[in-house]
């Protein structure tokens, strides 16, 4: 087989109005519409951290699905990445939406990250200047997920 050596994908399962940086709680992995994960597959985060299964050349795709129901608003969603086991953080995609009024939308984050030792290098996904809106998240549908796919070797 010459697809995807590890690949995996998580959801949040309740909706939220509250910033987190980093999104600590209601995380599972997708267990619907015949999902499987690919190889070793990651843990759940610890304290909002995500460690990385393996080396190699990865991409997070982090989605982001947010409800307004009126006033002024904008959501902002982040992948951070350290490479020193959480002494430093940068964000490396940042995404963001608003509006006045009554509005959905979705907003992605992707990174390509070179995980060199997977003791140091580790992700974490933000959410923050809610405001009045709301992450969703459901248990049976993919509203807000990451998906973090190994690329290739690094």
């Amino acid at each position: 087989f010459n697809g995807l050596a590890e690949m995996d994908m998580w959801r949040q399962t309740a909706d939220t109005s509250s910033n987190a940086q980093p999104i600590t709680s209601n995380w599972e992995r997708v267990d619907t519409h015949n999902f499987a994960k690919i190889g070793t597959g990651f843990s759940a985060p610890s304290s909002g951290v995500w460690t990385f299964p393996a080396t190699g050349i990865w991409e997070i795709v982090f989605e982001v699905m947010i409800s307004n129901s009126g006033g002024d608003a904008v959501a902002n969603s982040a992948i951070q990445i350290t490479t020193n086991n959480g002494s430093n953080w940068s964000i490396a995609p940042y995404s963001k939406c608003g509006s006045s009024g009554d509005f959905k939308a979705n907003i992605t984050a992707r990174a390509i990250v070179d995980v060199t030792d997977t003791s140091q290098v580790k992700f974490k996904l933000d959410i923050d200047n809610l405001n009045g809106s709301t992450m969703k998240g459901h248990t049976d549908n993919n509203k807000t997920y990451v998906i973090m796919k190994k690329l290739g070797e690094t």
